[in-house]
């Protein structure tokens, strides 16, 4: 194995150790009521209404997220629903947290800072709907990295809804785990050069 070989395999672990550290997903969850009930659905459509509050938060948007923020969601009627999930692909689907609102809270640090891009929708039946898709955060300074995120939404009335969205991040590799990796494949490396 040569030098160049060598010091190439320790740049892309440099790098790989501070992509790394530098990736780290949201986790956390929050429990959303609309402000204005304007909201409906049928056994296959769903529409939400446009602005609504943010009850209460866990993990990582507990310290980002503050209470009673606005939560915008897309107020435009989903339809041709099912109860297999259908492909959606609606960006900003919601966004959070704004400031004001009934109750005058502030909104996150800068304004709307998370937006989430939908996926998939189903139609579970009896008003209650799931869905997937990525939370992105707008931050320059200090933002996570996109993570996989879902919701359920419930009616509890004709035009009344609450619901639950949470995190679900994937496993990264540790940098640990990455700096060994590499280096068993540098030690294989120069193993099968000595055997050639």
């Amino acid at each position: 194995m040569n030098i160049k070989t060598i010091q190439l395999l320790v740049s892309v672990a440099s790098l790989a150790f501070v992509s790394a550290g530098n990736a780290q997903q949201i986790n956390g969850g929050l429990t959303v009521e609309p402000v204005v009930v304007g909201s409906s659905w049928t056994s296959s459509t769903l529409t939400l209404d446009a602005v609504n509050y943010v009850f209460s938060t866990s993990g990582d948007f507990a310290s980002t997220v503050p209470t009673f923020g606005v939560l915008t969601a897309d107020a435009s009627t989903i339809s041709s629903l099912s109860t297999s999930p259908t492909a959606e692909n609606i960006s900003d689907f919601f966004v959070f947290s704004g400031s004001g609102g009934g109750f005058g809270a502030l909104g996150t640090s800068p304004n709307n800072r998370f937006d989430f891009n939908l996926s998939t929708l189903t139609d579970v039946g009896a008003g209650v709907f799931t869905g997937t898709g990525t939370v992105v955060d707008t931050a320059s300074i200090g933002a996570f990295a996109p993570t996989p995120a879902s919701f359920t939404l419930g009616f509890s009335g004709a035009n009344n809804y609450s619901f639950s969205f949470d995190t679900t991040p994937t496993a990264v590799p540790e940098p640990t785990t990455i700096s060994l990796l590499v280096t068993g494949l540098v030690g294989a490396l120069a193993i099968r050069r000595r055997k050639v």
